[in-house]
Parts: C-alpha cells; sequence; structure tokens
C-alpha cells in the first residue's frame, strides 16, 4: 500500500511537471509565432510599394518600353562630368542577381516608341521625372495619365496628335521644366492643329 501511494505521488509529480512544460512550451510558442507574425507584417508593409514599382516596372519592359533608373539619370540629362556610357548600378552583382534590378531601382524616366498603351503603367510610377514618346499616337485624351506623375520635369512628345486642348492639359502640370512637342503627325485630319490659342495654355 506504501509502495503504491508512492507511486501514485511520483506519476502526479511527473504529469504536473509535464503540463507545466507543456504550458511553457505553448506560451514560448505562441510568442515565438506572434513575433514573426509581426515582424512579417512589417517587412511586407516596408517592402508592399517596391514589390508593386518592381511588377510595374517589370510588365513596362515587356512592352519594349525603355526604362532609366535612378542612378543613370545624371548620364540621361548629360551632366557635365558624367559617363558617357550608363553606368553600372550601385548593388552588388549578387544583390542584382538575388533581387533584380526592378526590386532595387526605380525607374526615373520612361521612353516609349511605337505604342501608347504602356500609359497607364507610367500613371503608377509617381517617381518618374522625364516622359518621351516617339510615334506612339498619343491623343490630347491620353495626356491625363501624365497628370498623375507629380515630379515630372521633363516631357518630349515627337510625332504624335497632340492639339491646342492636349496643351491645355499640359499647362497643368506645374513640375515641368522642359517640354518638346515636335513633328505632330495627323493622318486623318491632316494639318498640324497647334495654333497660338493653345501655346497661351503654357504660359504661367
Amino acid at each position: 500500500s506504501v509502495a503504491w501511494q508512492e507511486n501514485r505521488t511520483r506519476q502526479n509529480t511527473m504529469s504536473s511537471r509535464t503540463r507545466k512544460n507543456w504550458k511553457r512550451w505553448t506560451r514560448f510558442r505562441l510568442r515565438t509565432l506572434t513575433i514573426w507574425a509581426v515582424g512579417l507584417v512589417a517587412i511586407l508593409a516596408i517592402l508592399g510599394p517596391q514589390i508593386r514599382r518592381a511588377s510595374i516596372q517589370s510588365q513596362l519592359k515587356a512592352t519594349s518600353t525603355t526604362l532609366v533608373y535612378d542612378y543613370e539619370m545624371e548620364w540621361y540629362y548629360g551632366v557635365a562630368g558624367s559617363p558617357k556610357d550608363p553606368p553600372s548600378p550601385p548593388w552588388p552583382t549578387w544583390m542584382m542577381n538575388i533581387f533584380g534590378k526592378d526590386l532595387l531601382c526605380s525607374a526615373r524616366a520612361v521612353i516609349g516608341f511605337h505604342s501608347r498603351d504602356f500609359l497607364p503603367l507610367v500613371a503608377s510610377l509617381p517617381d518618374v521625372e522625364a516622359f518621351s514618346a516617339v510615334k506612339c499616337d498619343i491623343r490630347d485624351e491620353d495626356l491625363h495619365y501624365l497628370l498623375e506623375l507629380r515630379q515630372l520635369r521633363s516631357l518630349e512628345l515627337e510625332q504624335n496628335q497632340i492639339t491646342d486642348e492636349g496643351l491645355r492639359t499640359i499647362g497643368k502640370m506645374v513640375t515641368l521644366k522642359y517640354l518638346n512637342i515636335s513633328s505632330q503627325v495627323f493622318p486623318r485630319t491632316g494639318g498640324h492643329p497647334i495654333t497660338d490659342r493653345g501655346l497661351k495654355h503654357l504660359v504661367p
């Protein structure tokens, strides 16, 4: 009887220790999971905009659009002392191979050719400060996409279909410093319907 009671007491003690250890391990596990969850949310909050930007830039390149990245802008503008050829990315090669240029670097200039279909994507890149389009069939009603570019400084529209009404929209781009609208093409109507009346929209 005494041996049975001792065995019973020993089992109860072991069971109590097991329950305490399980509770301690469960609390530790829940605390660890909470920390990991909070950390993951923080990382996604930080990287979310970069991931979205990288996706848009990748889509733009798939449309044969040329992108000029932040580290290339002095070369793009031809700043005195800048290299003749595009500079290399500032990131180590191994980082570029793992993450890709579009995640690490922001496009600051967009050069489009032969189609205006890429304009909605460009409007989603707020850091763009230079836009150029050659033979893209851009019309007055397409220019509202460019109003989303709050840092736009340089705009070149060559051989598109811009009229006085388009100049009205361009006149709303208050950050613009350089504008080149040349050789507009109007296969349906002929002529060159940019007049002095339209140019008045560009006067501050």
